[in-house]
């Protein structure tokens, strides 16, 4: 009898091991729905929220802040940057970058809608894909330069180890797909 009841205490033992193992060590409620991946960077998560707002938590779950995303409906593109950095896109074609607290440093209008999310250069620079053109920012909000692209094929703007940006161009009927690398970064 001692045997089955030490295997009785077994099976609770491993029953409630499994069951704590799963559930989370903390949550959030938020002021509205995800609309974009949240993105980890050096003090936790930030995620951006379909109520023109974005929140970050620490990685064991404590609230860090909470921001308002200036100009229009905030676009599911968020972007992370070095030092804690955030770029949110917003209204199709305004770019805002946040520091690590929050703050909302500047809002820039682009050329054209964005269409992925923006990316930091290795000296800082913000790049940003829009529709048939690249636009880069520097870290003051003003735009250096704007250059025509062919149509994306959907992916978004990646660095490369040498810090050039690659673009990868929408495939046409006429010719093969072709890789765009602005070497000028």
């Amino acid at each position: 009898e001692s045997m089955k009841k030490f295997q009785i205490l077994l099976i609770c033992i491993l029953f409630c091991t499994k069951f704590y193992a799963n559930t989370p060590n903390w949550q959030m409620v938020s002021g509205g729905d995800p609309i974009a991946p949240p993105v980890k960077n050096e003090y936790g998560l930030t995620i951006l929220l379909d109520g023109r707002t974005m929140g970050a938590v620490t990685a064991k779950g404590h609230f860090q802040w909470l921001s308002t995303v200036p100009g229009g409906n905030p676009s599911p593109f968020l972007g992370k940057g070095d030092g804690g950095f955030i770029y949110t896109v917003s209204g199709n074609n305004k770019l805002s970058v946040f520091n690590p607290s929050g703050l909302c440093l500047w809002t820039k209008e682009t050329p054209a809608e964005i269409i992925s999310a923006p990316i930091q250069g290795k000296d800082g620079r913000i790049f940003v894909q829009c529709n048939q053109q690249i636009t880069c920012f520097g870290i003051n909000g003003k735009i250096k330069w704007n250059i025509q692209a062919q149509p994306s094929a959907g992916f978004p703007l990646l660095q490369l180890d040498d810090g050039s940006i690659l673009h990868i161009k929408k495939k046409t009927i006429s010719e093969t797909p072709e890789l765009y690398i602005n070497d000028e970064v």
